[in-house]
């Protein structure tokens, strides 16, 4: 799906989702992959546009990381 060709039929499979998400009242989805990412990154702008909503996504590995790492040390390996 991540091929140009295959767009359309991209945003048409991930319409399925997205418009359960937009019933459920979410205002995120996570996705499980970086392949996932991905295609998010082509086609959640367009349904977003197409919907006039502002979702967004993150990956199931970055909310791991989230809950692992305590905020005091996120800090400090984020700082320069």
């Amino acid at each position: 799906m991540l091929a140009k060709e295959m767009e359309e039929l991209s945003i048409k499979y991930a319409e399925l989702w997205y418009l359960k998400a937009i019933n459920k009242g979410a205002d995120c989805i996570v996705v499980p992959c970086a392949a996932c990412k991905l295609q998010m990154d082509r086609v959640l702008p367009r349904l977003n546009k197409l919907y006039n909503r502002k979702l967004t996504f993150t990956g199931l590995m970055d909310l791991v990381y989230k809950a692992m790492i305590p905020k005091s040390i996120e800090r400090q390996i984020t700082s320069p």
